[in-house]
């Protein structure tokens, strides 16, 4: 028996590696963009398919689940592939005191961020400009009596008649339909 020996790897010239998304046709249907109230263009950087991070203005524009995003090119929509990513972008939201001038012991700040309808702000991007803000100490009041509702029986918080006198009959009514749909 003889030892059997590889030759070292090498490059098959008739290889030609498949198209992203091949079987996906580049043109779909004709869509009219008369009645879409906000357009954005997008520069491509080369032919074929691409990666796009759809930026605060789409973003703010845009339904919450994408259901009016549409890519288009010559009037024709073009298939795309909406993929969630982890990616997070910072933003500087401008920052006021407004303090009240009836109790200047409370501290407010008025928080103006860039667009109204943007997805999702993080309070904590703020958080070292609230935390380096002036401190003051706060102090405790005279305990509040808390009135009891008409609803509620002598121990406060249980409920009274209206909490639990309210679902009997509804609960009445559903077993009078469960027991005439059962055979």
């Amino acid at each position: 028996m003889s030892p059997v020996r590889f030759a070292p790897l090498a490059g098959n010239p008739d290889y030609h590696p498949p198209e992203v998304l091949a079987g996906i046709q580049e043109g779909g249907s004709a869509l009219d963009l008369s009645e879409w109230k906000y357009r954005k263009p997008i520069k491509l950087i080369r032919p074929g398919a691409q990666r796009i991070e759809l930026d605060l203005d789409v973003l703010s524009h845009a339904q919450a689940g994408f259901g009016d995003l549409r890519l288009v090119s010559a009037s024709k929509q073009l298939p795309y592939i909406l993929e969630p990513t982890s990616i997070s972008r910072s933003l500087t939201p401008a920052v006021s005191a407004a303090s009240d001038k009836k109790d200047p012991r409370l501290s407010r700040w008025i928080i103006k961020l860039p667009r109204a309808a943007a997805p999702r702000y993080d309070l904590s991007l703020v958080a070292s400009r609230l935390l380096a803000a002036d401190h003051s100490e706060a102090t405790l009041t005279a305990e509040e009596k808390l009135k009891t509702s008409w609803g509620e029986g002598r121990c406060p918080g249980t409920g009274g008649v209206v909490f639990w006198g309210m679902p009997a009959p509804v609960v009445a009514v559903l077993l009078i339909i469960i027991s005439r749909l059962l055979p």
